[in-house]
């Protein structure tokens, strides 16, 4: 699949979904137009828990998004939308329910599927291209260990959620995205990040190693 190659900055990016992807022959993150009415109803403060990421605004880029529910589907075609769930992900631990929710998306975004609409509260134009290094992020090098603090948290238990939280910065994206541009990846929906969760993993491990082999010194 091919990534947008559209630099133009436009007003809104639209996340398409694995069927739309399909059935309509669209790029993953494509170049619309929203009519100002479209825009208002995105800004509305009723939407701001449930379609603002949090991620983004921790690296300084206030987004909407709405849902735009896909309804044509085929027994072929499997409904994928990870991009617009995963920019999603809840990050703050300011209070209990935000405790209880990191780590996950809205309900808004987890239990619908279809193509995301995503726009910039500040009024600046949004790059197809740069949202898709964002969501990448999201995906692909932040959900991994976003997965193994949650099961450590739950499990072990011990909270390393706000290690997690320190990398979600300004510096640490313009990191990925100078790698992600450097090795030309494409986020598209035969893009596996598993690859990130092993190494999550692994690491993990590693350190439990270690870690009971110096308590084993100490006895």
């Amino acid at each position: 699949m091919t990534s947008t190659t559209d630099i133009a900055l436009t007003n809104a990016v639209r996340i398409n979904c694995s069927v739309s992807q399909k059935i309509y022959g669209r790029p993953v993150f494509e170049s619309v137009t929203l009519t100002d009415w479209e825009v208002q109803k995105l800004m509305r403060p009723a939407t701001l828990h449930n379609q603002s990421s949090q991620i983004a605004r921790r690296i300084g880029i206030p987004l909407r998004a709405s849902l735009e529910p896909q309804h044509e589907r085929s027994s072929g075609i499997a409904m994928h939308w990870p991009y617009a769930v995963f920019l999603h992900m809840s990050c703050e631990l300011n209070t209990e329910q935000n405790s209880k929710d990191w780590g996950l998306a809205p309900e808004y975004w987890s239990m619908n599927a279809g193509d995301a609409y995503v726009v910039r509260e500040d009024g600046k134009l949004l790059c197809p291209k740069f949202l898709e290094v964002l969501c990448a992020w999201c995906y692909g090098e932040l959900q991994p260990k976003f997965q193994v603090a949650m099961e450590e948290y739950y499990d072990v238990p011990v909270d390393k959620r706000k290690d997690v939280l320190a990398l979600i910065n300004l510096k640490g994206f313009e990191a990925y995205k100078e790698k992600f541009n450097k090795e030309g990846t494409i986020a598209d929906y035969n893009w596996d990040p598993s690859r990130i969760m092993i190494e999550e993993m692994l690491r993990k491990i590693r350190a439990e190693g270690a870690e009971g082999a110096e308590k084993k010194t100490q006895e």
